[in-house]
């Protein structure tokens, strides 16, 4: 169920946007989630585009702490959040994150972190198993533009 989300690639990122809001996720693989120590960092170094992307989104006039409620809870609509996803063996961990900003090609601070999947409760024995190799596939490949 898409909850009135669709597919946008704006700037060559793909992402899920709703249309009404402005909220955007974008799907990201991360070396660590849900961490209190430490943000999530992006495998893949991000670039100007995410850069560009979030300051768009999340460019604020004025310090955080200093907008007035109403006001806030308008900005974080009008959002780029990412759902942070950490695989380490077994073992994954998800959160949904709204980053201020990009630093040294990475996510800098964050506005929000809601933690979805912390340590301990993934179960790998309640995933569906995957495809065997006699099923058929539908392949769609495609040029990137």
């Amino acid at each position: 169920m898409s909850k009135g989300y669709i597919p946008d690639s704006t700037g060559r990122i793909e992402s899920s946007l709703h249309p009404e809001t402005g909220v955007k996720i974008v799907y990201q693989n991360v070396d660590l989630a849900c961490s209190k120590a430490k943000g999530p960092q992006a495998i893949s170094g991000k670039g100007p585009a995410a850069d560009r992307m979030i300051e768009k989104a999340q460019g604020f006039l004025f310090q955080l702490d200093d907008i007035p409620e109403a006001i806030n809870s308008k900005v974080l609509n009008n959002a780029v959040w990412f759902l942070c996803v950490a695989v380490n063996g077994e073992s994954v961990t998800a959160e949904l994150s709204l980053p201020v900003s990009i630093e040294n090609q990475n996510f800098g601070r964050f506005v929000e972190r809601i933690f979805l999947v912390k340590s301990g409760e993934w179960d790998p024995t309640k995933v569906a198993p995957l495809p065997s190799a006699n099923d058929d596939y539908e392949l769609v490949i495609s040029r990137k533009e």
